[in-house]
């Protein structure tokens, strides 16, 4: 008896120990959750006593012993308390279910993002990785090309080196043959501009029909005079041979003196088209006439009047 009864007793107080770590437990839990707690009534599920027989001893010895009232009702209470602990626990534990559910629909849905930014990182590497496939085409084709090229040139050098000197030679040849050019286009323009030069200065020179008849007349009034020094014998040493010289310019000086003479005072124009051509024929026949004929008319007269020959016939 004595053995069932400390037995009891140990088993009761285990549960109280319990109870209270429980107790402890469960309100933390309750004041994190702000759940309340539902404690049912005392005295609800009360089960009957039951008889308790002692192994120990005989048949004989053998007899039926019933427990103590007050240990029952207090098994009863432990019973129920630990009832309604289990049920918060429960309840606690189905709100934490739900608390881990949610979590988990939203562990999920992150986890598909996830799992959609990688296929648009999968997508976008291997687009990355074909644009730099072509790139890497690209830049072998170029290496190629540049690899070419450098053939070219050297063979093109190795051509140009062999030719160096024809090549020299032919730049001094073109050096020369531009100087040359450069000379002759200046010795060009040189005559260019000595011909506008003569061109100018022969038109100045060049006689205008009335200078022409002036010169004529002038001539033919020289070989007049020194016909007459002749004639009277005035200067003989000088008056034959410049007789001479002015006649062949003038060849019939008392006509045309006399024409020009009829022109002034009548101005027929018979007479003008006859004088026309006796200068005309003097003309042809003294030369073409220019400045250098007036010149030396104007210094045989000036001759003629410094010997004084017109003062004789005055």
């Amino acid at each position: 008896l004595e053995s069932v009864l400390t037995g009891g007793r140990s088993r009761s107080n285990s549960p109280a120990i319990s109870r209270n770590g429980v107790d402890s437990g469960v309100a933390k839990r309750a004041q994190s959750t702000g759940r309340s707690s539902f404690v049912p009534p005392v005295g609800a599920n009360v089960r009957p006593l039951q008889a308790v027989e002692v192994a120990n001893g005989t048949p004989r010895e053998r007899r039926t012993i019933y427990p103590d009232p007050t240990f029952a009702q207090s098994g009863r209470s432990r019973d129920s308390h630990d009832s309604s602990t289990l049920t918060e626990e429960v309840e606690m534990l189905k709100d934490e279910n739900v608390n881990l559910l949610e979590k988990l629909g939203l562990a999920e849905e992150k986890f598909r993002q996830s799992e959609a930014r990688t296929r648009e990182l999968e997508k976008q590497v291997a687009n990355l990785g074909d644009g730099l496939s072509m790139e890497v085409k690209l830049m072998k084709r170029r290496e190629e090309m540049l690899v070419r090229k450098e053939q070219e040139i050297r063979k093109a050098l190795i051509s140009k080196n062999d030719k160096s000197e024809e090549i020299t030679t032919l730049q001094q040849q073109l050096q020369s043959a531009s100087e040359k050019a450069a000379v002759a286009e200046r010795k060009l323009n040189e005559a260019e501009s000595e011909t506008k030069a003569l061109r100018t200065m022969t038109q100045r020179m060049i006689l205008s029909k009335e200078e022409m008849e002036e010169v004529v007349m002038k001539r033919c009034w020289l070989a007049r005079y020194w016909g007459l020094a002749v004639q009277y014998g005035i200067y003989p040493d000088i008056s034959m041979s410049k007789y001479e010289y002015w006649s062949s310019f003038a060849p019939l000086p008392l006509e045309y003196v006399t024409s020009a003479g009829l022109r002034a005072k009548d101005g027929g124009s018979n007479e003008l088209e006859e004088t026309d051509m006796l200068v005309h024929d003097l003309t042809v026949t003294a030369g073409e006439g220019n400045i250098e004929t007036m010149l030396a008319v104007d210094k045989g007269l000036k001759e003629l009047a410094f010997l004084k020959v017109l003062m004789f016939f005055d």
